[in-house]
């Protein structure tokens, strides 16, 4: 059963102020330094804005995403991240808080997609971006990781005003996502029955929940920084390139209809890039809007390189055979990032085993007439930058 939480805003030590949605287009106490509390009826959205009276109204305003709250149970919200960033470059801020993470106190991420009480919750933050644009003039910078990043991508293609996505490691489908942890969420927030199909429920409730199949509008541009070992590059990543058709190199970072991923070496697994990577690329395009993200500025390191896994999921094995030969042929995947592959082969028949070296040839041909035995087997290998994978085919003679 799950537990409605409190909230403490006194923690933040500022001004508090509360609105009614529909009282917004008249309410120019909303761009004030503070807390600010926004009834929609059923539920009730936090946003805290800082810095908001800069002098230089030139400075872009940073907007940012929560993605998953540690120790949620030992908290009391409401949670706004990005303000010690916000402060130290001195630009203004808008931070929100997940309403669905503020008052169910077993829920840590919800992806600022909406619950039960709030589907129109992606709308209404869209809203409110689009009426502070309008009121400061200010282009737009959204900034997520994990779950916040795949919060900035589920709207910033439905935001009119000019805006940049700077997102790390994000999700691209909730589905796809941790098992518990969806299933938290769908039960939780959306009082979904047990063992229910997360894709098709979340569909069913008219989530946005899968962004590969979301993106037509790409007017505004996502900067997407990816850890190349966090296993969020398979899984979420890697379909979203594909769903933009956007091919994923070793030299990084290339802009293709609004859309630049970068691959980085920020740690192991899950790391986000370190704070003074992001501060450089907020203050780059604080001074140039439209700038592009120079070759090497993300990472002093050479990710040329550095080893990038890949498994036998990132090709295949063909095989074609006539009456005297057996032909097979290895083929990557066009989708991972193979750096200069090579190819060998084992062919095990008996006793004996035939070796067709590693080199550029992908392709092996088996004479029938040389196999000395009634079962034979092919063993194709690939290998990639330090790393080397297999698979295994059975023949008959």
């Amino acid at each position: 059963m799950k537990r409605n939480a409190s909230k403490d805003y006194q923690q933040w030590k500022c001004k508090h102020f509360f609105h009614n949605f529909d009282d917004l287009t008249s309410s120019s106490i909303l761009v004030d330094n503070g807390i600010h509390t926004v009834n929609n009826g059923n539920y009730d959205i936090d946003f805290c804005v800082n810095n908001i009276n800069c002098v230089d109204s030139s400075l872009p305003l940073l907007v940012f995403f929560n993605g998953a709250v540690s120790n949620r149970e030992e908290k009391t919200g409401p949670f706004f991240s990005g303000l010690n960033i916000s402060n130290q470059l001195k630009l203004p801020s808008l931070s929100f808080s997940d309403p669905s993470v503020d008052t169910i106190s077993e829920l840590n991420l919800a992806w600022y997609a909406g619950s039960s009480n709030s589907l129109d919750l992606r709308e209404r933050i869209i809203s409110l971006i689009e009426f502070f644009h309008k009121t400061t003039e200010r282009n737009i910078i959204l900034l997520g990781g994990s779950g916040g990043g795949f919060a900035a991508l589920s709207i910033i293609d439905h935001l009119k005003c000019p805006t940049l996505a700077i997102v790390w490691n994000p999700q691209t489908s909730i589905s796809l996502y941790d098992k518990e942890a969806v299933s938290r969420y769908l039960k939780l927030a959306l009082n979904s029955p047990a063992d229910v199909h997360a894709y098709e429920f979340l569909s069913e409730c008219n989530i946005v929940h899968d962004l590969c199949h979301s993106r037509k509008n790409n007017n505004n541009r996502i900067l997407y920084l990816q850890n190349r070992t966090d296993w969020h590059f398979k899984s979420h990543t890697l379909p979203f390139a594909q769903s933009q058709n956007y091919k994923i190199i070793r030299n990084n970072g290339f802009w293709e209809n609004n859309l630049s991923i970068y691959l980085g070496d920020f740690g192991k697994g899950h790391a986000a890039p370190s704070r003074d990577t992001i501060d450089k690329i907020i203050n780059l395009y604080k001074d140039d809007f439209y700038s592009l993200v120079p070759d090497g500025y993300i990472s002093s390191q050479d990710i040329d390189s550095m080893p990038f896994i890949f498994s036998i999921d990132d090709f295949n094995v063909k095989v074609t055979r006539n009456d005297t030969k057996i032909i097979v042929y290895t083929q990557v995947l066009q989708s991972y990032p193979f750096k200069s592959p090579l190819f060998a082969f084992y062919v095990l028949h008996g006793e004996n085993k035939d070796i067709q070296a590693y080199s550029k040839n992908n392709t092996l041909e088996i004479d029938t007439k040389y196999i000395d035995s009634d079962t034979f087997q092919v063993q194709a290998f690939l290998y990639d930058d330090g790393h080397r994978c297999v698979k295994t085919i059975d023949f008959k003679a």
